[in-house]
């Protein structure tokens, strides 16, 4: 790790070698619904393949060097082992000894990058492609204020909504209307934003029948809406919120299993607030959350108005072209 750190292979051959590669994995990336959409959720945060494109054109390994030569000059740093201590007594030592060779690094200040701002009208984004599959998102952004309570009362919220198999979407949009195989929801974060995104992917050209369901991104998008009314004007019940905490901390919990897992769990605490033991905070926190706090969070989450972004085929877009245009005034 030392020698990678401190005598990084920053050469002409590796550069261009590099940048082919990027190139050729970008070009290769098909379309779908977020290019267009995850830059308008994180400003200054995402950027589109057309972008790092350009942006490739005029990278030079100068840039690259001046970079690296900013971050090893002004970053913090963060270490976390994970290793079998009681049965070694001494590997303690000896690791922490290792670290007095690397260069200094400032001390850890936890600061978020402020990009919040507030979503005042929809937006639709489409892209064609020729799969039978039309894939939609619907996302709200919403400020995240860095408070633990807020945190888990949002991602109870979301595991409700369409985190899991039990959730909400999953079985009206899933399992009832047989509308998609797959249909969830998500949380996304990049400095004081934070978004939820409705995700489903809906057949509305079947290729291999000749059938053809235009109105599935109608339906589709009806549901999710619906739901998103649902919690914004009931709360849910108190069965419901039992089986989302449970999911949550067995999700959190069988996360940790792994080393991989607990360096990010304790990598995960010491970029917050909290400290190395957020995880444990963060599982009491589960317990105290209620109806009234799921119900509350659903009014900043889904507050402000939501983006679209839709990939499907010409027939499809061009068959739901105004039911598209209307989105953008509600």
């Amino acid at each position: 790790m030392k020698d990678v750190i401190q005598n990084p292979r920053l050469l002409p051959e590796e550069f261009e070698k590099v940048k082919a590669n990027l190139r050729d994995d970008l070009l290769r990336t098909e379309k779908g619904p977020y290019n267009k959409l995850m830059p308008n959720l994180f400003k200054d945060a995402y950027y589109t393949k057309e972008d790092i494109l350009k942006g490739l054109d005029t990278l030079t390994l100068d840039d690259v060097k001046a970079l690296y030569a900013d971050l090893l000059k002004n970053a913090c740093g963060d270490v976390v082992f994970s290793a079998p201590f009681k049965e070694n007594p001494n590997l303690k030592n000896t690791s922490l000894s290792q670290l007095n060779s690397f260069s200094p690094v400032k001390p850890y200040k936890y600061s978020r990058y402020e990009n919040y701002a507030p979503q005042t009208e929809s937006k639709v984004f489409t892209e064609e492609w020729n799969k039978s599959q039309a894939k939609i998102v619907m996302a709200y952004k919403f400020k995240d204020v860095g408070n633990l309570k807020d945190q888990v009362t949002v991602e109870l919220l979301n595991t409700i909504l369409g985190g899991g198999p039990t959730s909400r979407l999953f079985n009206d949009l899933r399992e009832k209307q047989k509308l998609a195989y797959s249909v969830r929801s998500t949380l996304d974060n990049k400095g004081t934003t934070s978004a939820i995104e409705l995700v489903i992917g809906t057949t509305t050209d079947d290729k291999d029948s000749g059938a053809v369901s235009y109105d599935n991104l109608q339906k589709s998008i009806n549901g999710f809406k619906a739901h998103v009314e649902k919690l914004k004007n009931e709360k849910v019940s108190e069965e419901e919120l039992k089986s989302a905490k449970l999911s949550l901390k067995t999700l959190i919990l069988s996360s940790c299993e792994s080393t991989s897992g607990k360096n990010g769990s304790i990598l995960s605490g010491l970029e917050s607030y909290y400290g190395v033991n957020k995880e444990n905070q963060y599982l009491d926190m589960i317990d105290k959350i209620t109806v009234d706090d799921i119900y509350n969070a659903a009014q900043t989450v889904f507050g402000g108005k939501p983006l679209y972004s839709v990939a499907a085929t010409k027939n499809t877009l061009d068959y739901n072209k105004e039911y598209l245009n209307n989105l953008l005034n509600g």
